[in-house]
């Protein structure tokens, strides 16, 4: 079992730390400081529970879930809060979250809460965890045929008709991040998880990391759905979470999968184009 401890507190996080293997010597305890940290871990290892504060400087424990839980919908979710923070806690369990602990935190609870959880995810079946490799497995090569047609490269002999089937009208959405110091990995993150959520939201496609500091979004609209106001909450959640500067790429309408690499190519041309952008 491995458990993520997400709190800006040295004393917290190392206490809960320190409990758990005391508790549970045979699990694996990871502990992160800052939300770009668990990020991180929840992508190198893998993680069965996090236990997160709900206020951390720079992205909240509840924005943490929010981006999260889409990548990783089988981690069950603990909040940590003060008294003064409960109502953030109720926010939490609305979102997901299984439980949560009061500061200071009891050892009694602490226990009672990770067995708890313990016993759920034994009980999770070995067809449903071997349906969702199969299910992710699936999705990841999908992405990867899409990427590489979007970036020009050759596919091979590869059979492009279910796509073509899916997606016979489309848009196009590129963001592209810029660098700051520590670089973008969080922040590509965020949009990935971010944009994925409203294109399900607005239709059906999918997002792909098109390189290091862009990503791009394929999206057919639902019958009734609107373009624009699809442009305009991909802008208001981006301009929420991020926290460096970004631009918005929109093709139009397109009817010809088969022109994938000319459309991207064309909306990386600034001279044709007008972005919507952000800045801080």
């Amino acid at each position: 079992m491995n458990i993520l401890i997400a709190d800006d507190e040295r004393v917290i996080r190392e206490g809960i730390m320190r409990t758990i293997k005391h508790l549970y010597p045979e699990y694996e305890v990871y502990v992160a400081e800052r939300a770009e940290d668990a990020v991180r871990l929840m992508e190198e290892q893998h993680i069965h529970i996090v236990l997160t504060d709900i206020l951390m400087p720079g992205m909240s424990g509840l924005e943490f879930m929010k981006i999260t839980r889409r990548r990783f919908p089988y981690v069950k979710w603990v909040v940590i809060s003060a008294h003064s923070e409960f109502a953030y806690a109720q926010e939490a369990v609305r979102l997901g979250a299984r439980d949560y602990l009061l500061k200071p935190i009891g050892k009694s609870k602490l226990q009672e809460i990770i067995s708890s959880l313990t016993e759920e995810i034994q009980q999770d079946s070995d067809l449903s965890r071997q349906g969702e490799r199969l299910r992710a497995s699936l999705r990841f090569l999908r992405e990867g045929v899409f990427q590489r047609l979007a970036s020009g490269l050759d596919i091979g002999n590869l059979d492009l008709s279910p796509f073509i089937a899916d997606y016979s009208c489309y848009y196009l959405v590129m963001v592209q991040l810029e660098p700051g110091e520590g670089g973008v990995r969080l922040e590509h993150f965020i949009v990935e998880n971010v944009l994925s959520e409203l294109v399900e939201r607005h239709g059906r496609g999918f997002v792909v990391s098109y390189d290091r500091r862009s990503l791009l979004g394929l999206i057919t609209l639902e019958e009734h759905a609107q373009i624009g106001k699809f442009q305009a909450e991909v802008q208001e959640h981006l301009s929420h979470y991020l926290k460096i500067p970004f631009q918005l790429l929109y093709s139009g309408l397109s009817h010809d999968f088969s022109s994938v690499p000319q459309v991207v190519k064309r909306m990386r041309e600034p001279r044709l184009h007008r972005p919507l952008s952000w800045s801080r």
